[in-house]
């Protein structure tokens, strides 16, 4: 009767690790996707700031809702006065 309840244990034990192993997959799963919609997104944004340029630099109402779009994902345009938004945009 001792072993039987240590077989339970046991299997209790298995299944706990089996679904703590398959929920770690999936929250690699989903990691690895959002982490690739916000480098599409990302891209985007960049390729829009290069086309509209001079929009962004001269419409204040303009620039305003391009850095609502770049706070969304966490990009600031102005932190660096040596990237990419900063040659794009002439700012930083």
């Amino acid at each position: 009767m001792a072993s039987l309840g240590r077989a339970a244990l046991r299997k209790r034990e298995e299944i706990k690790a089996k679904r703590a192993e398959q929920g770690a997959k999936m929250m690699a799963e989903q990691a690895a996707h959002m982490e690739s919609a916000m480098d599409t997104f990302q891209k985007g944004l960049m390729e829009f700031a290069t086309k509209h340029s001079d929009d962004i630099a001269k419409d204040p109402v303009f620039r305003r809702e391009f850095a609502s779009m770049c706070a969304a994902i966490g990009v600031d345009p102005l932190q660096s006065s040596r990237g990419f938004w900063a040659k794009t945009l002439g700012v930083g």
